[in-house]
């Protein structure tokens, strides 16, 4: 390689004159059936947010996350790798009470309500977000395991 342009720091980049061996580790869009392949096979960690979307609700001082599979195809995974243990642990801090999950027939998505999530609710919340919307997209960064087994 001749020359390396590199974007650099803040106030950064420019251009060097030769390249020097380098190991990175990065992560790239996968093709679906590539994907297909790697859900078969295992060992491969993702975020949620490549396998389904999400919408929020509230009721009170409960946050309402439904997270929908992109693909109906996908969906079995999401039961399997997105527990009420993984889910509780992943908002440890921020919901002071206890997680439920539902799982609604022939629609490919999840349903989750985090008790005490809001700050008291509405009307009653300091909270910047106080509806919780920032909560699904916090649950989409969610790393899952695309080779978690079958529970037996």
């Amino acid at each position: 390689m001749d020359a390396l342009y590199t974007n650099g720091p803040a106030g950064g980049g420019g251009a060097w004159a030769r390249a020097e061996p380098v190991i990175a580790i990065a992560s790239a869009p996968i093709e679906r059936d590539l994907a297909c392949l790697a859900l078969i096979w295992g060992g491969i960690l993702m975020q949620l947010r490549q396998l389904a979307h999400s919408r929020t609700g509230d009721k009170g001082d409960i946050a309402n996350i439904s997270v929908i599979a992109h693909d109906a195809a996908d969906y079995g995974l999401l039961p399997r790798a997105v527990t009420i243990d993984r889910v509780s642990a992943h908002f440890v801090g921020i919901v002071a009470g206890r997680v439920e999950r539902y799982e609604p027939p022939n629609l490919a998505a999840l349903n989750f309500a985090l008790h005490r999530a809001l700050g008291g609710g509405v009307a009653r919340s300091l909270a910047l977000d106080v509806h919780g919307k920032c909560l699904s997209s916090y649950l989409l960064a969610l790393e899952i395991d695309a080779g978690v087994e079958e529970p037996r």
